[in-house]
């Protein structure tokens, strides 16, 4: 969801800046040639068509709408782009401490790639669950699934998470250069 609030914001930037140039740009043109038509926006004929309309019209209605159900959306996207962060076990009563699932999966990460049999890790962590998949350097390592969950239990079990989250382990054989 983060993803998608960056992609929304960097269009609204891109979007007000084009809308800025066309300002510069149009405005610059009214100055130097005042008398003559508009550049590339056409800004009179809208501004005349602005002043024919009435707060009842159909087109500011559907202006409106469409502008409060985009402001909607935008706040939605935003209040559900919040951090992930998984609680922590606490010391005591006054005290709440939590951490990332991101440093939770680089954690993990270290720790798998240190082992033995292993080219490549990938790591999701939330707060049910820790999904990793394991690409090993061997093809046809059967032992490799089970000692990596093992690993992976043990690792979690020793952070000080309150909840512990399920694990799930998927390995794959080398990846085959192309």
């Amino acid at each position: 969801m983060r993803l998608l609030v960056r992609l929304l914001a960097t269009l609204v930037g891109l979007g007000l800046a084009v809308a800025g140039v066309l300002l510069v740009v149009e405005v610059s043109w009214s100055w130097l040639r005042p008398g003559s038509a508009p550049l590339l926006v056409p800004w009179r004929t809208w501004l005349e068509h602005g002043t024919r309309l009435d707060w009842a019209d159909r087109e500011v209605l559907a202006g409106s709408l469409l502008t409060i159900t985009a402001g909607l959306l935008l706040c939605t996207a935003a209040s559900a782009a919040r951090r992930r962060e998984l609680p922590l076990a606490d010391l005591c009563p006054e005290v709440s401490v939590t951490t990332s699932s991101r440093s939770v999966a680089r954690l993990i990460v270290h720790r798998l790639r240190a082992e033995g049999d292993v080219a490549d890790v990938a790591v999701h962590a939330d707060r049910r669950r820790i999904r990793v998949r394991v690409v090993g350097s061997r093809p046809g390592s059967r032992e490799l699934r089970p000692r990596l969950l093992d690993v992976t239990r043990k690792l979690v079990a020793d952070l000080p998470l309150r909840e512990q989250p399920r694990i799930a382990v998927d390995v794959r054989g080398e990846r085959q250069p192309r």
